[in-house]
């Protein structure tokens, strides 16, 4: 959560959850169990005074970092996020994520961690 003063400005959640292996492409998803365990990025918002302000990049930022935590305990193998509309998809594509169909993206957890230098 973020905020300023006493006011959210911002939040994420992030939940387990599981995708078919034939929904991925074919090199992130071979040889994955199926289905393929996952974190879900539920939910990414932001006040829209603070949209543009580069909040919800560091909001995302601190979401990858949780997800390699996560997923180091729970073996989930990418992350997932179902964009809102085509604005929301585009700032993920910004950010590393990989369409996966319609709005569904996903970033796999090693390439998050090689981004993140862990």
């Amino acid at each position: 959560m973020l905020c300023r003063g006493r006011r959210v400005v911002g939040f994420y959640a992030l939940a387990m959850g599981s995708i078919e292996r034939i929904r991925v492409p074919s090199r992130p998803g071979r040889g994955q169990p199926d289905p393929i365990p996952v974190l879900v990025l539920a939910r990414l918002a932001l006040d829209r005074q603070e949209q543009g302000t580069g909040l919800g990049g560091d909001l995302l930022l601190d979401a990858l970092i949780r997800s390699v935590a996560g997923a180091r305990q729970y073996g989930a193998r990418a992350l997932v996020v179902d964009a809102l509309d085509d604005r929301a998809a585009e700032f993920y594509r910004h950010h590393g994520f990989l369409p996966l169909d319609g709005r569904r993206l996903y970033r796999r957890i090693s390439d998050i961690e090689r981004a993140l230098g862990v």
